[in-house]
């Protein structure tokens, strides 16, 4: 089966999770390259010709290549992952999250770092944007590329590059901001 797909998901390594009707898995790969995630599923597609639960699944998870995984409950399932490799920067920091918000993670300090994903630099705990990236891309690409939320600490960026988080940074928690960083950022804001 040919496959369309955008530039950046060519570039992406990608998990590929395949079990057959009868629960069987197929294929259990992470870390494979573009060409090769669509070798094994055209291959699983090929060797199971009379399985056509599976060979629907896999169909439709090639179409939106990466972004897809569907299942019928007991029955055959099909997961495609595209992602980019996280790369960790070496910067230690401590996610405010980690240490305001309840959960059942250590809350102690020094136990976060910034980590490259794509060309974002973002908390290794809550995913959140440098604020230093967000400022860049504000003025890069002007306001709109803000989506806000109706939670007053949290907004989206939107770039047809990065259509989620495994490609590279979407959100940003205001917490992660300085006085100094919400300040700029007003001021791009009110000069266009």
């Amino acid at each position: 089966m040919e496959v369309n797909v955008k530039d950046y998901v060519r570039r992406a390594l990608f998990r590929v999770e395949i079990k057959n009707s009868k629960g069987e898995q197929l294929a259990d790969e992470k870390d494979v390259d573009f060409e090769k995630a669509v070798h094994i599923c055209n291959t699983i597609w090929q060797q199971n010709p009379l399985d056509f639960e599976l060979q629907d699944l896999i169909t439709q998870c090639m179409k939106s290549f990466g972004f897809m995984g569907s299942g019928r409950g007991s029955g055959p399932n099909v997961l495609i992952s595209a992602y980019l490799p996280l790369i960790d920067t070496g910067e230690v920091q401590t996610c405010p999250r980690r240490m305001n918000e309840f959960g059942p993670w250590k809350h102690e300090e020094n136990l976060d770092t910034w980590k490259i994903r794509g060309e974002d630099k973002c908390c290794s705990f809550c995913g959140s944007v440098h604020p230093e990236r967000v400022i860049e891309l504000v003025k890069q690409h002007g306001p709109q590329i803000i989506q806000t939320t109706d939670k007053g600490y949290k907004f989206y960026i939107s770039r047809p590059e990065v259509p989620n988080a495994s490609f590279g940074g979407i959100k940003t928690y205001l917490q992660h901001w300085s006085e100094d960083q919400v300040a700029q950022y007003n001021a791009i804001l009110h000069t266009d």
